[in-house]
């Protein structure tokens, strides 16, 4: 899916009188973005594949925005095309996490790292009581499984409905670790908790916007929110096959956080090995479809190292 600024001028020129400095912001795997003038103020436009993702961010602002959950307001939804979405957003001003800490020297990095964790702290204690299901949510926030570990069991991802099983018949798949891995996931279900968090599920990257005091001005993509064990969204922030400086572990400052609140961390260890196996068998499914070959081959290589 690629959108010309072209099209996307022509779009919004139906729905705005004054369409002014359209800009491409960026493109990832589900949408693309731009940001644009008009008389209602500056705008951005998101076309994506997937209207579901857009109703996620939509409920994410009508039910957490705070000033310690910052969530971009949500303009209109709806039809850019006859196979394309679109969603209308306020701007904000700010760069990208991941912008900010490539660029920043380790010691300005140190400084950062603690600042983007602060709203997910806040995301972790939100109430949970009228929240029904676990796992990936629906457009309401509730989750589409009956538990916890049947989610992490299904590797299930909408977007590529094809099992882990499909792909190992014909792709490059590796069957047998990845069948492997999953078993040894399961063996630690015992060790999971009962107790039920809001996750936002891609938290961090290009998903957070900071200013220049390195303060989170917004929360932004909620397509793969979570209910769950709180330490899955500290797995996904440090991919587990890239080693990482412990002042900017984003899991061992959480860790630290929690053991200085003198929150007792039960069964951390086998809590740490399930999520790193679930995620990682997550990443081999998601390279597989994606055609990235070189990537599951580092990816695989260092899990029959280092989780098996």
């Amino acid at each position: 899916m690629h959108i010309k600024n072209k099209e996307a001028e022509t779009f919004l020129s139906k729905k705005f009188k004054n369409v002014t400095d359209l800009q491409y912001l960026a493109q990832g795997w589900w949408a693309q973005a731009f940001s644009f003038n008009c008389e209602a103020g500056k705008l951005v436009l998101r076309v994506g594949v997937h209207l579901k993702d857009f109703l996620k961010d939509k409920f994410a602002y009508q039910t957490f925005n705070s000033p310690d959950i910052p969530v971009v307001k949500i303009v209109e939804t709806g039809k850019f095309s006859d196979k394309l979405y679109y969603c209308l957003s306020l701007f904000c001003e700010g760069m990208t996490a991941d912008k900010l800490l490539d660029n920043a020297t380790p010691e300005v990095a140190a400084s950062i790292a603690p600042s983007i964790l602060k709203p997910l702290y806040h995301i972790h204690r939100l109430d949970t009581s009228k929240r029904t299901g676990w796992g990936l949510t629906d457009i309401n926030g509730n989750g589409i499984w009956k538990s916890w570990p049947e989610y992490l069991s299904a590797i299930y991802n909408h977007k590529y409905p094809v099992s882990w099983q499909e792909m190992g018949r014909t792709t490059w798949l590796d069957p047998i670790l990845f069948g492997r891995l999953h078993q040894r996931m399961q063996e630690l279900f015992v060790y999971l908790p009962h107790q039920k968090n809001i996750l936002h599920g891609d938290y961090g990257y290009d998903n957070l916007l900071l200013d220049q005091e390195h303060k989170v001005t917004a929360v932004l993509d909620w397509a793969e929110m979570l209910l769950g064990d709180e330490l899955y969204d500290l797995v996904s922030m440090n991919d587990p096959w890239v080693t990482t400086p412990e002042d900017t572990s984003f899991l061992a400052l959480w860790k630290k956080e929690m053991e200085s609140g003198q929150e007792e961390i039960y069964n951390f260890e086998q809590r740490l090995e399930c999520y790193r196996i679930h995620y990682t068998l997550f990443s081999l499914h998601i390279f597989t479809a994606h055609q990235k070959e070189e990537d599951y081959t580092i990816t695989a290589q260092w899990a029959e190292k280092q989780l098996l």
